[in-house]
């Protein structure tokens, strides 16, 4: 499958080329292919595009998660068990509206480059480790070699790059409102 922006991917691959070589610690992305480098790519936007992002995307038919239509400004919205809640100054009206992103956010094409490098730094061991750990195994031993995981299982979710989960932080929802 070739990269294609808007279908499978947030950016080019001149983009991609472009964000990774004025970054230390690229030495994965400059020794890859290019068809690595596309295939790090599209899995990379699988990977964001499986997040619970805030919104919903802008076309209903819309093949990716972004852009993305923002609900109106929950986090400001008073209630009456609210600390802050005054009856007389109700939150302004124009705070209700949403908003529609135009294009593709910037922090988005960065983490996407960022998943894309890390997901080209694992090594084989790495890839092994994440499998049993999604599977929930706990510990593992061959002969004297032992390893033992946290008790969080990773989820389908889960980014391989702190870098990309930092820059998505904004835009996945990590709570519900319940009204």
């Amino acid at each position: 499958m070739s990269l294609t922006v808007g279908q499978n991917s947030y950016v080019s691959l001149e983009e991609a080329n472009t964000y990774l070589a004025a970054r230390l610690g690229a030495e994965a992305w400059a020794a890859a292919a290019e068809a690595q480098r596309e295939a790090a790519l599209i899995t990379a936007a699988r990977a964001i595009d499986r997040l619970p992002i805030i919104g919903r995307p802008v076309m209903p038919n819309q093949p990716m998660q972004f852009p993305r239509i923002w609900p109106p400004s929950m986090f400001i919205r008073r209630r009456r068990n609210d600390p802050f809640y005054d009856p007389e100054f109700p939150p302004d009206p124009l705070l209700y509206s949403a908003t529609l992103q135009t294009g593709i956010p910037q922090d988005v094409k960065r983490a996407q480059c960022e998943e894309a490098l890390a997901l080209l730094n694992l090594s084989d061991g790495d890839r092994t480790r994440q499998r049993l750990q999604a599977q929930g195994v706990t510990m593992f031993r061959l002969g004297r070699l032992e390893e033992s995981y946290g008790k969080t299982r990773r989820g389908p979710n889960a980014l391989n790059s702190l870098e990309a989960r930092d820059l998505l932080r904004p835009f996945v929802a990590t709570s519900v409102l319940i009204v």
